[in-house]
């Protein structure tokens, strides 16, 4: 990272864009995995759910119709990611890590132990196991409404999005 934007780099790394080749290098970079990792498996997988359309009795105009109604969902949760400030997406972020790594850091591990070995667990594991089961779900709880109060406060609303987004956690940037 500092070999392409320096020791000026900023923490939301999206306004650190130096003019020089090795970030218009990553840039082609991106743009070609977004290709790959984004617009085909986006294909694929509408393809993949069309495939089972025939046994529904789909006709060349419902899955015109399917097309349309993907493809414009699509479209709207962009526009509805768009509206409010820059961080709505780290909003977002926040919140799928409060829901996936506190639930698979703290209680799912003991939940699954308890759950395979029964007949491992004596009252002090009992007592221990529901101990942290009870913290990791407060804790999961706890930055779930923490980025949900973050959601609110940084949405503006739908359609009211622009393409230069402010940014809370960041300094502001000039981009002229």
């Amino acid at each position: 990272g500092y070999w392409a934007y320096g020791s000026g780099v900023d923490a939301n790394i999206n306004l650190s864009w130096p003019e020089n080749g090795m970030n218009y290098l990553s840039i082609c970079i991106q743009l070609g995995t977004t290709y790959v990792c984004i617009y085909l498996t986006n294909a694929v997988l509408l393809l993949n759910l069309e495939r089972g359309m025939p046994r529904l009795g789909a006709t060349k105009q419902r899955r015109f119709a399917f097309r349309a109604a993907f493809l414009a969902l699509q479209t709207l949760i962009g526009l509805l990611l768009l509206g409010g400030s820059g961080d709505i997406i780290l909003a977002l972020q926040s919140l799928s890590g409060a829901i996936g790594m506190s639930a698979l850091t703290y209680f799912l591990p003991f939940l699954m132990y308890w759950w395979c070995f029964p007949h491992e667990m004596t009252r002090n594991r009992v007592l221990w196991f529901g101990f942290n089961i009870a913290m990791g779900v407060l804790i999961m709880v706890g930055g779930v409404t923490s980025s949900l109060a973050d959601i609110i406060d940084n949405s503006g609303g739908i359609f009211s999005g622009y393409c230069h987004l402010p940014y809370k956690y960041s300094k502001k940037c000039d981009f002229n």
